[in-house]
């Protein structure tokens, strides 16, 4: 049915009744409504759409109703809000709303709030993002363990939207004993810059399902927190960045983001900070990944506890830079349980010593104990003034001072000689602390024909002093000189060194090589039922694995490593095939199995570890007392039942790739969909099993399809899609069975205009061929281009664009005329396309600022002299030569998850053809490595284009980059060459 009301006034209500029964009970046990979508528009006043839908008998919500709407008043306030009621053997429900005013409402002085939502919410849980979108429907599902919840978000202001903007987020849950589960808090907020989303509906929705996801994945009533359990205790940073993520892309502005959470079940209070800084046009920035200064993590649970505000590896602090000249702060501190491993001192201060780091690492042998409880803090100085000049003359200077404390628990680790543990009943303190500094005094001479760098004096002084105490003390010191004056004619190099007192070398006596159980912990937990078929059982250890570290016994020095000899999953004495995954640090891995593991099932999960010792070039397995040296752990379980359907999580990539807004149907024949583990059961009986695709003009194609057991892979052909079009893509069943009592329906819109009723049904005793179960089915919609690269052609550039990186290093950009902009799977990657961007741009190097400026000074002889190498970057993320150097633009990132599509995006292209800064990046860290290591040598001269050289900066001309279409799964696709212009002289 439907009505309007003449002019531009307009109200819609569009149906189907399959059998107005009328209403029976709140539940809707009786009626046959299948869906109802509202649209009205009232002019600048008020404009609405909305829906409704009703389900009878579904599996998982049984008889409910479910609604949604969507409003704006006078063309400027926003409000969303949806609803839930159902029963199944219990009733629950749900309300929630959204709202967002511009200008806001002042509160206080100064003080605005411009927008907020809450809900309410009973006998649900969270499983998904909110789709608060015409013809979408709330992501909960039934939970009868699940009380009373309540959730609140709200974004303000603070004098103005440029001052302080910011969203803060409150979240309590009960028990059905009405007593608390879990109560939350989150806030977020950017000074001194407006955010890019403020007075965005759809971001504040996207804020509050992001906090809330992961705040119910910390939850232990939700069933998806042990494994974040797990990362607590083993990479607490980490940790905090499941709850509030680290950002992906470069922060601008300053932004500071808290979460604070306490699991009553668990009683287990959880807090962590994140400071970003990037201000006055970069001149301040935090040291740490994408601009962040400090971060900070507080975990308390009854059997452990730790803060920890940065650490060795991830040091909070700033950096200040105007032009060449930068200085830069680190420091950390921790204290209570999972202290790492005190760090060597700077790799400057063993390059004026004239020493091998490792040489210096005096902690290297304690730190193979492994992660303890203690305290510790260190914080560093560094001040860099790049070349400095007056005329004629040239200096540069570097200078650097920090130390490193640290008191920690042994256990009971002992020194050769002794039976009592170290130090003070196996706690035992090492402090380090170090100043450096090295310079340069020149003459440079810029002649018609002759340029260079003249030397007049060159030197470096370093000194250190490393100790660790009591029981036994032991210090050691160093100053180390070494000096040139007028090109070499005088130079010379001192080191001096003192030690005092006795180090101690430690010796274990078990029957393992180290006095320590090395198997921390292994999921799921012992003698657990009902486990999910998609687990993955873990082992997590106290030391890194494959890694040497050294013992002394029986006063000889032994290098052992530990392997891991098997993790497995056991099902009736065959093991369950599957593969293994490390994280970063060695010390966890994780078992998939190929297929999801057997549902209802009694399994065993068995991780098992041996010691190796190294003889000469060979390792060999330890015998201790005449057995091997193994450990052992293994934990009983049982599974739960195995899914109907493969739910999206499963998908490891997928071409269409779900929810695609750019597939460009061309660009391949043969679609697919690759499974994370294998779900064969499913496809045990292909017979009236098929594929349809249902575009939004309600028009269906049905076609076979086939399942690739050994490669977990669903294959199929493309039938004949229309460009600019919305599909929904359906792999059905015919071969279930139901009874006419036991019907129910789930809506799936396709567009503005279609939708698709797919039926599904449980086991029954009479078989129906019209009716149909869903195995798995998703959007996506097509381009307006058939192929990546016609939509590449079409694109016109309009103006290059300069960026400022510093006096004299600039960045690329370009303009374009009006285009399709890229989506979210193209530009950043996605769950579903193995998190891997689908454009991946490669510059191409064949301009003659490479192959004639920076070529022959950074990598015509790399590396140097054999072993000089960059040490400010890893090659294999840009590329020795780096192609790669080409990152995304923050703001065409932000529109893009935003959904604004007449802003930076619709005119710019999203990549910035940065190679100039890593140029001079890699050619000053060569330089500073040569100056320190050959300028004194008489070897100085075949590295003068180096130690007299100069950073060139980059030509006028276009610079080329190849924009290639990469399909999920790796298939290379169509591509494109865009030119780059730097149009300064």
């Amino acid at each position: 049915m439907s009505g309007k009301f003449g002019g531009s006034t307009q109200l819609d209500i569009i149906g189907s009744l399959k059998n107005d029964e009328g209403i029976n009970s709140w539940a809707f046990q009786r009626v046959k409504l299948n869906t109802i979508k509202i649209n009205a528009d009232f002019g600048a006043a008020f404009k609405m759409n909305g829906g409704i839908q009703l389900l009878e008998n579904d599996s998982t919500y049984g008889n409910a109703f479910a609604g949604f709407i969507q409003a704006t008043f006078l063309e400027k306030v926003e409000l969303q809000a949806k609803v839930l009621f159902g029963a199944k053997n219990f009733r629950y429900w749900f309300v929630d709303a959204r709202v967002t005013i511009p200008g806001g409402i002042p509160v206080a002085p100064s003080f605005n709030i411009n927008g907020f939502g809450g809900g309410v919410y009973y006998h649900v849980k969270k499983t998904g993002n909110d789709i608060l979108t015409s013809g979408g429907f709330p992501m909960y599902t039934p939970d009868e363990n699940t009380g009373l919840g309540i959730r609140a978000a709200v974004m303000f202001n603070v004098a103005k939207e440029e001052a302080i903007n910011g969203e803060v987020s409150l979240e309590v849950a009960f028990n059905n004993n009405w007593g608390l589960n879990y109560i939350g808090l989150f806030g977020y907020a950017k000074f001194l810059a407006k955010l890019p989303f403020a007075g965005n509906l759809n971001h504040l929705t996207e804020s509050f399902n992001k906090i809330n996801d992961n705040v119910n994945k910390l939850s232990s009533f939700t069933g998806g927190g042990e494994q974040l359990e797990k990362l607590k205790q083993n990479n607490p940073s980490q940790a905090a960045n499941k709850i509030l993520p680290v950002p992906t892309t470069e922060q601008i502005g300053v932004t500071a983001s808290v979460g604070m959470q306490y699991d009553f079940t668990q009683k287990t209070f959880h807090a962590n900070f994140d400071l970003f800084v990037n201000a006055a046009g970069g001149l301040v920035k935090g040291v740490g990944s994408n601009n962040r200064a400090g971060w900070a993590v507080l975990h308390i649970e009854p059997k452990e506890w730790y803060l920890h505000m940065g650490t060795p590896s991830d040091r909070i602090g700033l950096q200040f830079g105007i032009g060449s000249f930068s200085v830069k702060t680190e420091s950390y501190l921790m204290m209570g349980h999972r202290i790492p491993s005190s760090p060597p001192p700077p790799q400057e201060v063993a390059d004026i010593l004239g020493l091998d780091l490792h040489e210096l690492d005096y902690m290297r042998d304690l730190n193979a104990l492994g992660d303890g409880r203690g305290f510790a803090f260190g914080s560093s100085l560094t001040i860099n003034t790049g070349d400095i000049t007056f005329l004629i003359l040239y200096a540069n200077f570097k200078a650097g001072i920090g130390f490193d404390v640290m008191l920690k628990d042994y256990g009971n680790a002992h020194c050769a000689g002794s039976n009592s543990p170290i130090g003070m009943n196996g706690w035992y303190a090492n402090g380090q602390a170090y100043a450096y500094l090295q310079g340069e005094l020149g003459v440079k001479i810029n002649l018609w024909l002759i340029k260079a760098r003249i030397p007049i004096i060159q030197g470096a002084a370093a000194a250190l002093v490393q100790a660790k105490l009591p029981n036994p003390s032991w210090f050691r010191g160093y100053l180390g000189v070494k000096f040139s004056l007028l090109g070499g004619l005088v130079k010379g190099s001192m080191r001096l060194k003192v030690t005092i007192g006795n180090e101690c070398e430690i010796v274990t006596d078990n029957a393992s090589p180290i006095d320590a159980e090395v198997i921390s912990d292994l999921t799921p937990k012992d003698k657990s039922s009902g486990i999910d078929v998609f687990t993955a059982p873990q082992a997590s250890f106290n030391m890194r694995l494959n890694h040497p570290f050294d013992v002394q016994n029986d006063n000889s020095n032994h290098t052992y490593r530990i392997k891991l000899e098997k993790l497995t999953v056991i099902d009736n004495n065959q093991e369950i095939p599957g593969r293994l995954e490390w994280n970063t640090n060695e010390d966890a891995v994780t078992f998939y199995s190929t297929e999801i593991l057997p549902p209802n099932k009694p399994l065993k999960a068995m991780v098992k570890i041996i010691f190796e010792e190294q003889k000469g070039s060979n390792w060999q397995t330890v015998y201790i007392n005449g057995k091997r040296s193994e450990e052992i752990k293994e934990v009983d379980f049982t599974t739960g039942n195995a899914p109907t359907t493969i739910p999206l999580q499963n998908i490891e990539y997928a071409y269409p790739v779900v929810e695609q807004k750019n597939m460009y149907k061309d660009e391949i024949a043969n679609g697919y969909i690759k499974l994370k583990r294998g779900q064969s059961y499913l496809f045990d009986n292909p017979s009236g099993q098929a594929l349809r695709f249902v575009s939004n003009q309600n028009i269906t194609t049905t076609q076979s399809f086939s399942y690739d057991r050994a490669n977990l892979q669903l294959n199929f052909n493309f039938p004949a899609l229309n460009n600019k079009s919305t599909y929904l893509i359906d792999f059905y069943d015919n071969n279930k069975k139901t009874s006419t009592e036991d019907e129910s329906y789930r809506q799936t819109d396709v567009g503005e205009d279609g939708s698709y009723a797919v039926k599904d049904k449980k086991a029954a005793e009479i078989e129906r061929g019209d009716l149909t179960k869903s195995i798995l089915n998703y959007i996506f919609s097509t381009s307006t281009y058939s192929r990546f690269s016609d939509k590449m052609s079409y694109i016109r550039i309009s103006n290059p664009i300069v960026g400022r990186v510093s006096s004299d290093v600039i960045n690329l950009q370009t303009e374009v005329s009006d285009y399709e902009i890229f989506d979210m799977h193209e530009i950043n990657g996605s769950a579903y396309t193995s998190n891997k961007p689908l454009i991946q741009p490669l510059a191409i190097l064949d301009d003659n600022y490479f192959t004639a400026d920076i070529y022959p000074k950074n990598y015509r002889t790399y590396p140097l002299a054999g072993n000089i190498v960059f040490r400010n970057r890893d090659t294999t993320f840009l590329g020795l030569h780096p192609i790669k150097a080409l990152p995304l633009m923050n703001i065409y990132l932000s529109e893009v998850q935003a959904g604004i599509e007449n802003g930076y995006a619709k005119n710019r292209l999203p990549y910035i053809y940065n190679l100039p800064e890593i140029y001079k990046g890699d050619f000053i860290d060569l330089q500073n490595q040569v100056v320190n290591k050959y300028l004194s040598s008489g070897q100085a001269y075949q590295f003068e284009y180096l130690i007299n050289g100069y950073y060139p900066f980059i030509r006028q001309g276009r610079y080329k980059v190849l924009y290639q279409y990469i399909l999920p799964g790796g298939k290379t696709g169509s591509s494109k060459v865009i030119q780059y212009e730097n149009p300064i002289r």
